[in-house]
């Protein structure tokens, strides 16, 4: 059985996880302590087990961190619980669960790999729009709607700035939002050529990333880029509203 510390070697970041992000972790742990593989069903296990003092599932970390450590494991285990992940033992007695099925799915090696990508995705630091329609899905793995969701965040963004109607989308919504020295986005300071790479910035944007992302299956299937488009969409859309703003204080 793989240790929590070993899982995660550094008691800072897992404290800095939430319950949802933290649960693959646990699943791993309990999943891997079983005497069947992670895809069957597994013999029950006792919360009371696991959290028992001098062997709870904290104690590889240092002593400073063991009880804090400890709490946010039982967090999780509430919240696995909560969430149909693990679910009670029929005719057993105290605290005894087993993992669900979609509890197995999670654990098992390649859901749990594609959810460590998790702990490097950016949602703390992210656009408020784009962290709370985004984390979730990535962490379940549909990547292409993940991209899809920041990017329509930041066409909505775009249309909603530039007070165009819901019937020009897409790239034609980016072209006459930052039209040369014209656009209601467009920023004029700039010299043509600069105004003109962004708007073909956020045109190439939405007409690579978002347009096929909502009708192609599997259009982004890796969650390093995953990670890495939703970063641009971010800026993009953290752009608009800087020029919008500048819009709005010009007298």
């Amino acid at each position: 059985m793989p240790a929590i510390h070993e899982l995660i070697p550094n008691a800072e970041t897992l404290l800095a996880l939430e319950p949802e992000e933290l649960a693959p972790v646990l699943l791993k742990y309990i999943v891997s302590g079983s005497a069947s593989s992670p895809g069957t069903r597994q013999s029950p296990i006792s919360r009371g087990n696991v959290f028992l003092p001098g062997m709870s599932a904290g104690n590889g970390y240092p002593p400073e961190y063991r009880d804090r450590v400890n709490e946010a494991l039982m967090a999780t285990w509430v919240w696995l619980e909560r969430e149909g992940l693990l679910l009670p033992a029929i005719g057993q007695h105290g605290d005894f669960v087993f993992v669900s099925e979609r509890g197995r799915k999670l654990a098992v090696k390649e859901n749990f790999e594609a959810y460590k990508y998790s702990l490097l995705f950016p949602h703390k630091t992210l656009h408020p729009t784009i962290a709370s329609s985004t984390f979730a899905l990535f962490v379940r793995g549909h990547y292409d709607t993940v991209v899809f969701e920041a990017f329509r965040a930041v066409e909505v963004a775009v249309r909603e700035a530039g007070r165009f109607p819901a019937n020009i989308v897409g790239t034609d919504l980016m072209r006459k939002a930052f039209a040369s020295n014209s656009g209601p986005l467009t920023d004029t300071s700039l010299v043509l050529s600069e105004q003109e790479a962004t708007s073909n910035l956020f045109a190439g944007a939405i007409g690579l990333f978002k347009n096929p992302t909502s009708h192609r299956a599997d259009a982004v299937s890796k969650p390093e880029d995953a990670v890495a488009l939703v970063m641009l969409a971010d800026y993009l859309l953290r752009l608009v509203e800087l020029r919008a703003a500048s819009k709005t204080s010009v007298p």
